[in-house]
């Protein structure tokens, strides 16, 4: 045998592959008569990414719920208050007859222009939200879902009088909207038990999503790849 024939030099390897015009315009005359098998499978195919991509943020509110102190409801309007307030809560939990409960709220690091001129911008202990008590998590959720403002009664931590102030808060991004709107879908836990309910419903959503994203990905790869080999079909007989 020819030594040369087996050699590795780089001058015997195969040549890059690259894109060509010409090629692709003649892979595309055999696929185009199978469009619609191959529009079926993309199409199933962004249903799949998307209801995966929503599956794998399916842990966030199982965390949430297993590792919060005041749940996956309360979790997501505390979140949503502090971008709607612009700035950082910090809250104190206790549990009273397996119930948590919130035994104080304070407002610290103050970004907000709109908050800072209405409070100051030293930290403060909040006592309501609206109607809302500051000693329930409740109170989160009146700050998330409240209107373009919110009256608040605080206290400043230095001490002194109690004070009322009307705030003007933020927009809801399109992201906040959809946790608020997953929020008010799931059942609101107050109790150890109602919690448990609670991440049995996130639990039968996540599956229920893994279940639909994986026969989407079924649909996505039959259809591509029945129009794929037709498209090999077609240049076999044309061969």
């Amino acid at each position: 045998m020819d030594p040369l024939l087996i050699d590795a030099d780089d001058k015997h390897r195969a040549q890059a592959a690259s894109l060509h015009a010409p090629s692709l315009r003649r892979l595309l005359r055999y696929t185009w008569p199978h469009r619609r098998l191959l529009a079926i499978g993309m199409a199933a195919s962004v249903v799949y990414g998307a209801l995966h991509s929503v599956g794998i943020l399916g842990i966030f509110p199982v965390l949430t719920i297993l590792i919060s102190p005041e749940g996956f409801h309360g979790r997501v309007y505390r979140d949503v208050a502090e971008d709607r307030l612009g700035a950082s809560i910090v809250a104190s939990f206790d549990y009273d007859d397996a119930q948590v409960k919130v035994t104080s709220v304070a407002l610290v690091r103050i970004k907000s222009s709109a908050l800072r001129r209405a409070i100051g911008n030293q930290p403060v202990q909040l006592l309501r939200a609206a109607d809302q008590s500051a000693d329930s998590v409740r109170v989160f959720q009146a700050i998330a879902t409240a209107g373009d403002t919110i009256t608040l009664v605080y206290q400043p931590n230095s001490g002194g009088d109690t004070r009322t102030a009307t705030v003007r808060l933020r927009p809801l991004s399109f992201g906040r909207k959809m946790l608020v709107a997953l929020a008010r879908w799931i059942p609101q836990a107050h109790t150890a038990s109602e919690r448990v309910w609670t991440l049995v419903y996130v639990l039968a959503g996540v599956v229920i999503l893994v279940v639909i994203s994986n026969a989407a990905r079924f649909v996505a790869q039959y259809f591509v790849a029945s129009g794929v080999l037709r498209g090999v079909m077609d240049l076999r007989r044309t061969l």
